[in-house]
């Protein structure tokens, strides 16, 4: 009797320490009307019923992340490295956004001289996160397409 009280407490414990995960639904809309408005042109497609000449690849990537206060270069050297060391002041934690990275790579297109992205693509990379939640990678967003210019 006693062995089979055991074998029921073991299979009890080791039953209950799988990691259960929360059922989550996530869902997102992504609005250029406020580039459009501007004459700013994008789309996922690759393929546009107007002719165009194409200024480049462009890109941008955003990392959700501390904010960077300031940061100061101390004067003495480490002993150990023979480097300067720098401190760094960190302000509130920015979790990044998908509207976040479409206006980075907007501005990174514009600054090339491009009026419209084509083959947009947007891409979200969770965070990897170490033993006891510490921080391996933070989350991020990935944008790549190809910048134009309407003739």
């Amino acid at each position: 009797m006693k062995k089979y009280l055991l074998l029921v407490l073991i299979t009890a414990l080791l039953s209950s320490c799988a990691a259960k995960y929360p059922y989550k639904r996530y869902s997102t809309v992504v609005d250029f009307e406020k580039y459009t408005s501007q004459g700013f042109f994008i789309t996922e497609s690759n393929s546009v019923s107007f002719d165009y000449n194409p200024i480049g690849s462009v890109s941008a990537v955003i990392e959700s992340g501390y904010e960077v206060i300031g940061s100061k270069v101390n004067d003495q050297r480490d002993d150990v490295y023979s480097f300067k060391s720098t401190n760094v002041k960190y302000g509130d934690y920015i979790d990044t956004n998908i509207n976040d990275v479409i206006e980075e790579i907007v501005i990174i297109a514009d600054e090339a001289g491009a009026d419209g992205i084509i083959n947009l693509n947007i891409q979200y990379e969770s965070g990897v996160y170490g033993k006891y939640g510490s921080v391996v990678r933070p989350p991020m967003y990935i944008a790549t397409g190809m910048a134009i210019k309407r003739k």
